[in-house]
């Protein structure tokens, strides 16, 4: 959603919000280790510094927090963009008309990503502040 207000005859502001909620594709998990030898592969459960235990590993939950991760699949990624996630935009833009011909253009926008798999790192999800500058010639 952006709304564009004129401030006078040569400028212009123009706030903005974004949501974005997307389901994971298919073929994404955050990790994949399978083997010909177990090619229907194996689950696996998050610790809390990052790493991962298999099903037969010391320690591995039985509480049902295990995910299963995907040995070889047709198709595969392990890029976050692809997880169960929701991203937040915020920002606003300025147009100023310097002249009939020439505008400057400025703005800001807030980027927040959120994951909501429970599996993926949250530190894989970036956050940013992103500044641009233009100019626009019209003839």
């Amino acid at each position: 959603m952006q709304w564009h207000q004129k401030l006078g005859e040569k400028l212009l502001i123009s706030p903005l919000a974004r949501y974005h909620l997307q389901s994971a594709a298919d073929f994404y998990a955050p990790v994949f280790n399978g083997t010909l030898v177990d090619p229907d592969g194996v689950n696996a459960a998050l610790q809390s510094d990052g790493s991962l235990l298999f099903e037969g590993d010391a320690g591995f939950p039985g509480d049902g927090t295990a995910f299963a991760v995907p040995a070889w699949p047709r198709y595969y990624s392990a890029d976050y963009r692809l997880s169960h996630l929701e991203t937040w935009t915020f920002g606003v833009a300025l147009r100023w008309q310097v002249h009939e011909h020439v505008a400057i253009d400025l703005a800001y926008k807030r980027y927040l990503m959120n994951g909501l798999d429970g599996v993926t790192l949250s530190s894989a999800y970036p956050q940013a502040n992103v500044f641009t500058m233009g100019i626009g010639f019209q003839w």
